[in-house]
């Protein structure tokens, strides 16, 4: 800004103006504004930029004072921001920071109600509705698609929130339109789940307990992925949710929507939900077209009526038996696969793998050359590397290797002929995605050589012979080659039906063929990786705990387990000391990334939290089942007597 103290003001009409400011003069309605440039000479103007003769641009104020200056943001000596238009009219200043901050507490109170809302009948997990609020705020970058033809429509504002001051009525005006289109968008992007969800969702409100299992909801949504495509072709659903848009009718006064979707219903698989879907379509025959235009209106109503008649046709029943039958392995197959991460170190020998007492815990078996033709060339020759044989006891092989039983089991239990055969398209970036962990580059490389590992390392089986988790390949994608495909084929001992082939003799034997439930991943404190594969290990050796003393939790409702057994039990996966009592903490206790997983029954007794009930009644039956045939057995040793 120019220092205006010595500069001698002129109106428009030649007269000396005595102790002015060079600020903006209205003269009348007729004449205009008075305004002055930074030489003092007053003159009529709308208040637009000049160029002056020297090349520079002389802009003005909001008050009318002129300056040299580019059209950028300035910083007021009030500390407000003047702010200047596309053309280059000064703008109400505005203070800045304030403004920032009330429109970041409306914004986060706006997403904070969407949520809310949404929650009610499709509830988000945290890391979907951050995914969610990822994208709304990258909708409100200027030259984003949503933030193009901001304007108001009655139906888009009644959304019922309140601006938190009149200064950010706009603002949330702006908000409304913003989130109808990303919020519209990320429901057709992730459909099958969503629809999924809001049956899920509905079927638990109304007490079901199949659907409060956790298998049930990606069951649905597997059975929806092919499903749904076909439902789109024939029914062909609005992709334009604009308010206004004319559906049209039939002769019979009918939704030709309506009418296409009754049709496609009766060629379905028959059951109570087909019946259910074609009871409510005739029953709404005499409703309003404007009301059924209404609901097709949601970017999910076909997607949703589809689910609803999965769940009930056939998805509820397939729940009923894995409720059963949840994913687990036999202790046998279980001390195989937690051998690496039960050793306190791991080396490689000549392709031998010891842990820290030097004892041989498994070897390195190169497949031949004719058979690695899918094996990366520097994967293989940096097999034997120690950070490479590490990575067994990495919370991503965790969390892969839970992804890969339960997927198994749930292929079993639906009937897939080829149930073994996992079947990834983007290869390793998409698995990253299904196991729930990061798509860096880091990530991937750890992935790609964890698969190698399940491939390539080998562990005694206890009957002199050596077994591998697991094979696997990687082929083009035939619809897009720049995409690959990538197929695991799991080995018998990690299958569900592992138990039927093995020996149970004598009472080792019948221990091995014990069945111990797999459980997600366990809440995890702490911010060391290390310690998060620690504790993943711990809950798998205390489901083993657990499943060998079914009895006792039978009896007493849970398993003893006192100070000196935890201690022992960490000590055995490498959780330290420290560490030990949070985990417990954090374990018997709700928090915000997720239930409990243990009920503290009584001081020190423990059992496995609602949350896994599938697993708890599991744990119990077989409890039961064991003391039966204990009672069984001392009656027949009595009557031999």
């Amino acid at each position: 800004m120019n220092n205006q103290s010595n500069i001698t003001y002129i109106d428009f009409q030649g007269n000396a103006l005595s102790n002015h400011n060079g600020k903006l003069i209205p003269i009348d309605e007729k004449t205009g504004i008075q305004y002055f440039d930074i030489d003092g000479k007053g003159f009529i103007h709308d208040g637009s930029p000049i160029k002056m003769n020297n090349g520079k641009m002389q802009f003005f104020l909001h008050d009318g004072t002129a300056i040299i200056h580019d059209g950028s943001p300035i910083k007021l000596p009030n500390g407000q921001t003047q702010f200047f238009n596309e053309k280059g009219y000064a703008i109400w200043p505005i203070d800045l920071e304030r403004a920032t901050q009330l429109n970041t507490e409306q914004r986060n109170a706006f997403f904070k109600e969407r949520i809310q809302k949404i929650s009610k009948t499709t509830p988000l997990t945290e890391a979907e509705a951050e995914d969610l609020r990822l994208a709304f705020l990258a909708a409100e970058r200027s030259d984003s698609e949503e933030s193009k033809n901001i304007s108001w429509c009655k139906d888009i504002h009644s959304t019922g929130a309140k601006p938190i001051s009149d200064e950010t009525a706009y603002m949330l005006m702006t908000l409304e339109v913003i989130w109808l289109r990303v919020w519209t968008k990320y429901q057709l992007r992730h459909k099958e789940w969503l629809a999924a969800r809001y049956v899920i969702n509905l079927q638990k409100k109304s007490g079901c307990t199949l659907a409060g299992w956790r298998s049930s909801e990606s069951m649905l949504v597997d059975e929806l992925a092919l499903e749904l495509k076909k439902a789109e072709k024939a029914v062909q659903p609005p992709t334009n949710f604009d308010k206004s848009i004319d559906f049209e009718i039939n002769d019979k006064g009918i939704l030709k929507l309506d009418e296409r979707l009754n049709k496609y219903v009766k060629t379905m698989r028959q059951g109570e939900g087909t019946e259910r879907c074609l009871g409510f379509l005739k029953a709404e025959k005499g409703t309003s077209t404007k009301n059924r235009a209404r609901c097709w209106q949601k970017p999910l109503y076909l997607h949703r009526c589809i689910a609803d008649i999965v769940w009930f046709n056939s998805v509820k029943e397939m729940a009923g038996s894995a409720y059963k039958k949840p994913p687990a392995l036999t202790i046998f197959a279980w001390d195989v696969v937690t051998t690496p991460f039960k050793a306190k170190e791991l080396k490689a020998i000549e392709n031998q793998i010891f842990d820290e007492k030097n004892r041989q815990i498994g070897k390195i078996k190169l497949l031949d050359p004719s058979d690695l033709s899918t094996i990366d060339v520097s994967t293989i020759s940096n097999i034997l590397a120690k950070r490479n044989i590490e990575l067994l006891k990495s919370v991503n092989f965790h969390r892969l290797f839970r992804w890969e039983i339960k997927e198994v089991t749930k292929r079993y239990l639906s009937g897939v002929a080829d149930f073994r055969k996992l079947t990834i398209d983007d290869s390793f970036k998409n698995l990253a995605v299904l196991i729930s962990a990061s798509t860096n580059p880091k990530t991937l490389q750890e992935l790609r050589e964890i698969v190698a590992w399940q491939q390539q390392a080998v562990f005694d089986l206890g009957d002199g012979n050596m077994g591998h988790m697991l094979t696997y390949d990687i082929r083009s994608n035939p619809n897009d080659r720049r995409k690959k495909i990538l197929s695991l084929y799991l080995t018998d001992m990690l299958l569900p039906n592992f138990v039927f082939s093995m020996p149970h003799q004598n009472q080792s034997q019948r221990e091995a063929r014990m069945l111990a439930p797999l459980l997600d991943m366990p809440p995890l404190v702490t911010d060391n990786n290390k310690l998060h594969a620690a504790q993943a290990a711990f809950q798998v050796e205390l489901c083993i705990e657990m499943r060998k003393r079914a009895k006792e939790i039978v009896d007493k409702g849970g398993i003893y387990l006192p100070h000196s057994q935890k201690v022992t039990m960490a000590e055995t996966v490498g959780l330290d000391l420290e560490t030990l009592p949070k985990v417990f903490d954090r374990w018997t206790q709700d928090g915000n990334d997720g239930p409990k997983m243990l009920e503290e029954i009584t001081q020190d007794v423990y059992n496995l939290s609602e949350h896994h009930q599938a697993a708890r009644d599991f744990i119990i039956s077989a409890g039961k089942m064991e003391k039966s045939a204990s009672i069984a057995g001392q009656k027949s040793r009595k009557r031999k007597k």
